[in-house]
């Protein structure tokens, strides 16, 4: 009867293990993943590649579900490794929505936030920065000339060989002048060394015309002013540039007291000729010249210098030789451009006006073109 019990308490001894039923294994960590952000460069020939980037924690590594719709994942399944970035190639054209999770072993984590890509027609968003032509152009800014009433089927820009120095208004901000010291800094690799461009120093205001080669950057003092030099009532700056034939010899790009840094990145694109086309959704990062349907500058995302599809799209042409002055026939020969007929630009009643105005001087075209906000 004793060793009985002696066994009992024994056990009981053993159960208790020092108090409170001996140590427990916490739970694993949940895989997570979050931050997802992505960067589209609309490519030529199903060349569009997405980079998406996350962060996350405890994963051994990471999926991208891609879908068609909201949460669902029948575009693509894509598995990123233990890497925190990876790279959607031959992406199709349309909007996908995509989430990354987190795995580690059989245990998968809850998805990250969902991001909406959205897949352009590259060919599209040529016709509109080059030609001003197509659904993606701004109508009213479409490249016709309000003289001969044809459409622009040339490219317009700087003769390759040439190139120009930007001369700054002393009054012009620091912020502005850096954009500006970015943005020129862009066009020769851009153009395969076709253009140069460079900043020319500054100078006191007000900036003398410029002379040929020359682009002057200078601020307008107030608003009522800057509408009257502009020939607009919305806009923040504009860009006279002035052609002989297809090649810009010399331009002016007038800031008001309200414009940002990006002003600048946008007009020096017109300077090297390109049009406005309207800011598609889920591209990221948004168009420099990127205009809304209403014909008003994309409110979010602005850039202070050319954003990589455009810089992409400059150097897929030049690369194929095309420059100022090649024809768009040339360009739809090459598969650059879609036909005329599949390009038609909808009436400015549709799109909204974001007038490119022209007026012949003597051999010169002045083009004016309005940024709007």
């Amino acid at each position: 009867m004793r060793k009985a019990t002696l066994l009992v308490a024994f056990a009981l001894l053993s159960a208790c293990g020092g108090g409170g039923g001996g140590p427990t294994t916490p739970p694993p960590a949940q895989p997570t993943a979050f931050g997802l952000d992505f960067t589209i460069a609309p490519a030529l020939n199903g060349a569009t590649e997405v980079e998406f980037r996350w962060s996350g924690s405890d994963a051994a590594s990471y999926r991208l579900e891609i879908g068609t719709s909201s949460g669902a994942s029948d575009a693509a399944t894509l598995d990123a490794g233990s890497a925190t970035t990876f790279t959607w190639a031959r992406v199709p054209i349309g909007a996908f929505y995509a989430r990354v999770k987190g795995l580690q072993g059989a245990t998968v984590g809850a998805p990250s936030n969902e991001v909406v890509v959205g897949s352009i027609d590259a060919r599209r968003m040529i016709d509109a920065l080059v030609f001003g032509y197509g659904p993606l152009a701004v109508a009213g800014n479409a490249g016709r000339s309000l003289n001969s009433g044809i459409w622009q089927d040339r490219v317009l820009g700087w003769q390759p060989g040439s190139g120009f120095g930007v001369i700054l208004g002393e009054s012009v901000p620091a912020t502005h002048v850096a954009a500006a010291e970015k943005t020129v800094q862009q066009i020769g690799p851009a153009t395969r060394g076709a253009v140069t461009a460079g900043i020319a120093g500054r100078r006191p205001d007000p900036l003398q015309s410029p002379a040929p080669g020359e682009v002057t950057l200078s601020l307008v003092g107030d608003e009522a002013a800057l509408k009257t030099e502009c020939r607009c009532e919305q806009c923040v700056g504009c860009a006279r540039t002035f052609y002989l034939g297809s090649f810009a010899q010399r331009a002016q790009i007038l800031l008001g007291p309200s414009a940002a840094a990006s002003t600048v990145a946008h007009e020096l694109g017109h300077v090297i000729g390109l049009a406005h086309a309207i800011s598609a959704a889920g591209v990221r990062p948004p168009f420099t010249m990127g205009v809304t349907t209403d014909g008003q500058f994309s409110p979010s995302g602005r850039l202070d210098t050319l954003d990589r599809a455009t810089t992409r799209m400059l150097e897929t042409i030049y690369a194929a030789g095309f420059t100022a002055g090649t024809h768009r026939r040339q360009f739809e020969a090459a598969g650059f451009v879609l036909p005329e007929g599949a390009s038609a630009v909808p009436a400015a009643s549709e799109r909204g006006s974001n007038a490119r105005i022209e007026k012949q001087v003597g051999l010169e075209t002045v083009v004016l073109k309005p940024f709007c906000q």
